[in-house]
């Protein structure tokens, strides 16, 4: 794909392709790469929900991530600017847990794993589903999380099998560079630059 010098305001020609590939070892496998011929922001994201049993919604479903802090947002889900501690919160993935708690908390943060991007892939998270035993493993290159509950869903239309897409019916992993980041130094930054080649590499393993 090809976004021209100028389009929807970024400055630059930017050329991108995404790849994905299934492995025989049950893994998707998604790479982004591109370039560009002046300086400009990009921050491709996968966007895919998942449910991995049999229930409407993901509520019973455990997941871990293994980030020390979070970007908090505000009522329009933007980045405060703050960079917090996870430890005494709902935010707190490090230990394997449910995703709907007593608390009953929302979640649609970034998760803060590192301040750059890697060249292979680490732990990123793991989803685990009780019932079923399907455990999803996700490893990436990037240095922070988006983790979504899919809280706000509500598709109208069916989906797979007929189901109904309700609140929670899925939940999002989405590896990429801190969002917001041009406006905040401390943010892990997500300026691609002309002598750079952009990539990011992005697994969901199938256990």
């Amino acid at each position: 794909m090809v976004s021209p010098d100028g389009e929807e305001g970024y400055p630059g020609t930017v050329q991108i392709t995404c790849r994905y590939t299934l492995t025989k070892d049950n893994t998707l496998r998604i790479e982004f790469s591109g370039s560009t011929d002046k300086p400009t922001l990009l921050n491709p994201a996968h966007h895919s929900y998942f449910n991995l049993g049999d229930h409407e919604d993901v509520t019973k479903h455990q997941i871990m991530i293994p980030a020390r802090s979070y970007l908090p947002v505000s009522d329009e889900l933007i980045p405060t600017g703050e960079i917090v501690d996870v430890a005494g919160t709902a935010y707190d993935f490090r230990e394997m847990r449910q995703v709907q708690d007593e608390q009953d908390s929302r979640f649609d943060n970034n998760f803060c794993l590192r301040q750059f991007r890697l060249e292979k892939p680490e732990l990123s998270a793991v989803v685990f589903e009780p019932e079923t035993q399907i455990k999803m493993e996700v490893w990436s290159t990037e240095p922070g999380i988006q983790f979504y509950d899919g809280s706000s869903l509500n598709t109208p239309v069916p989906g797979f099998n007929g189901k109904n897409y309700g609140p929670r019916a899925g939940l999002c992993l989405e590896p990429q560079c801190w969002p917001d980041s041009p406006n905040h130094e401390e943010f892990a930054c997500s300026t691609l630059q002309p002598t750079e080649h952009y990539l990011q590499i992005t697994e969901y393993r199938f256990i």
